[in-house]
């Protein structure tokens, strides 16, 4: 078969090796100029890449960490314990052991030891996060970790990273975050870009292609069970199209997909997020 990947984030890249390796032809399309995705790369200077965006893995993240010992990567793989302070009353606070937790002072005593128990009690929740959907984030940090733990804690970080619209977020984004969260961060030496290179001598060693800086415009059904493949350098026909894009931006693009799929996701309200790096010449914190 021919099939199309939109999208060349890892998820992409992934996608469009195994069906090469299944013996298949396959196109990549990416509207970017580079690969990655979410955690593309750019040259901050002197030739040293950084992520644009997520730039290292929980331990929790098994899957890639396999993915790199496919790739031949496993020994540039750096595991470093992380450092978090907060800023409350005029002065940084470490906050990243449970110790830290019950030295943090804006808290009554009281509060940061409920606090520290309904965060390992909703840590150790096993599952998937839809039990939370229907429940928001400040109602349950509320409910049982008490008013000052919002207050002081999780309501200023909701709203720093969502305005507005703080006290709409689902519980199962904070279950997220507490439940697959470890201290220790794994950083690849050199950047994820290694492993974006490998896939795509892979990929092309396989037959395939990667075209970059084209967009994906539409993809619409055609005679013989066919899909026809519309991008800003022209059309393509295709048995299957693997889409790693958002799938509101997937409805968008594919009109004649199913009633059912565009109930389950072309929804609501999509929420952004702006990544700011600094280049500094000192520590930002005390640690």
């Amino acid at each position: 078969m021919r099939v199309a990947v939109a999208g060349a984030g890892i998820a992409g890249l992934v996608a469009a090796l195994r069906v090469a390796e299944a013996g298949h032809e396959v196109d990549v399309y990416e509207r970017w100029p580079g690969l990655g995705g979410q955690a593309a790369t750019i040259d901050v200077g002197g030739g040293h890449l950084l992520e644009r965006y997520y730039h290292h893995l929980f331990t929790s993240d098994v899957h890639i960490q396999r993915l790199y010992e496919e790739l031949g990567l496993p020994d540039e793989l750096e595991w470093r314990d992380s450092t978090v302070a907060f800023f409350a009353q005029g002065r940084q606070w470490p906050f990243t052991s449970p110790l830290d937790l019950l030295r943090f002072k804006p808290l009554p005593p009281p509060a940061r030891i409920r606090m520290g128990v309904a965060a390992l009690a909703i840590q150790k929740l096993a599952g998937e996060p839809e039990p939370f959907e229907n429940v928001t984030a400040r109602e349950w940090i509320t409910r049982r970790m008490g008013r000052h733990a919002w207050d002081q804690v999780w309501g200023p970080l909701l709203r720093g990273k969502f305005g507005a619209t703080a006290e709409e977020i689902a519980l199962s984004w904070f279950w997220a975050r507490i439940h697959d969260r470890t201290t220790e961060l794994g950083y690849l030496r050199g950047g994820f870009q290694a492993v974006y290179d490998r896939l795509v001598a892979r990929i092309k060693g396989q037959g395939g292609t990667i075209n970059l800086g084209v967009s994906v415009t539409a993809v619409r059904p055609a005679a013989g069970g066919k899909l026809v493949v519309t991008t800003d350098a022209g059309e393509a026909t295709f048995d299957r199209v693997i889409s790693t894009l958002p799938p509101r931006l997937l409805c968008r693009l594919a009109p004649d997909l199913p009633a059912d799929y565009r109930e389950r996701h072309d929804w609501g309200r999509a929420y952004g997020a702006h990544c700011l790096i600094l280049a500094l010449d000192r520590s930002l914190t005390d640690s």
